[in-house]
């Protein structure tokens, strides 16, 4: 039997729309912050263990240190919003496909916004690690 690939994204008629997006993204999400979260700590712990400030650009003004680990709280903090409303973003289109199936909507497609979602998620946490230890090669 030959199976077309649209039907594959039907349920008992309704149209969900595909995946593939956001999963997509926190695969590569994932992926891509382990490496560079290993270069951003081996930088960081290098900066501590020779005590060369300028391994890591810091704006000296602006640096607030928080405890026994010395990275600039306030440049890190500053990325939590970006964090948060990528939360905000997947937890109200999931109500809206919630919402969108209990009243029997036979087309529906939140994909592009859950990508976003998570895409917003994505650029607060590497920004996030780029405040660990500014310099330009965790820039690129």
């Amino acid at each position: 039997a030959v199976v077309s690939t649209q039907s594959a994204h039907y349920d008992r008629g309704i149209w969900r729309g595909d995946k593939g997006y956001p999963y997509l993204m926190t695969l590569l999400a994932v992926v891509l912050s382990v490496g560079a979260y290993q270069v951003v700590n081996a930088k960081w712990l290098d900066m501590i263990q020779y005590g060369d400030r300028d391994i890591c650009y810091y704006n000296e003004h602006c640096y607030r240190p928080h405890g026994s680990y010395d990275v600039s709280v306030n440049d890190c903090a500053s990325n939590l919003p970006f964090i948060v409303h990528g939360v905000i973003l997947l937890l109200y289109f999931s109500l809206c496909e919630a919402y969108c199936e209990s009243v029997g909507h036979t087309f529906y497609d939140y994909s592009i916004p859950y990508a976003f979602g998570v895409t917003l998620i994505c650029e607060g946490f590497g920004s996030l690690l780029y405040h660990i230890c500014p310099s330009q090669i965790i820039f690129q």
